[in-house]
């Protein structure tokens, strides 16, 4: 929505074009979903401020948001995570410098949750 504007300079009430011209330049950056959600956020936004909602029942920017999340689905693939074996702790301790503090604390950490099948965030933090 960046640089489109009323006459006045104001950018609200935003008009259906530019609405549209948001969605479509999320699309593929943005999963459609969150999609979604930022234009109910624009619209609670508009009602905050006393605008006229309208536009956001507008079946056009409903056919061009159905349009996106057809051509950009969330259909991702949960990622496969494979457990890590005794070969593949061997592997990892052996990249790292036991000499550097660092390097020592990582083995640590690693040895210590492959022997005790600890997940990652049963024995890290997340600051």
């Amino acid at each position: 929505m960046a640089g489109l504007q009323h006459r006045d300079g104001s950018l609200f009430p935003a008009e259906l074009l530019w609405i549209e011209n948001w969605v479509v330049e999320l699309a593929g950056r943005v999963k459609s979903k969150d999609i979604k959600k930022r234009v109910a956020s624009l619209r609670s936004y508009h009602i905050d401020l006393g605008y006229d909602t309208r536009v956001f029942a507008d079946e056009q920017l409903a056919r061009v948001i159905r349009g996106v999340m057809r051509l950009y689905p969330d259909t991702t693939l949960p990622r496969e995570r494979t457990p890590i074996t005794r070969e593949i702790l061997v592997q990892l301790l052996s990249q790292l410098d036991l000499q550097t503090r660092r390097g020592a604390l990582l083995a640590a950490a690693f040895t210590l949750a492959f022997a005790a099948f600890l997940r990652s965030g049963e024995f890290t933090y997340k600051a």
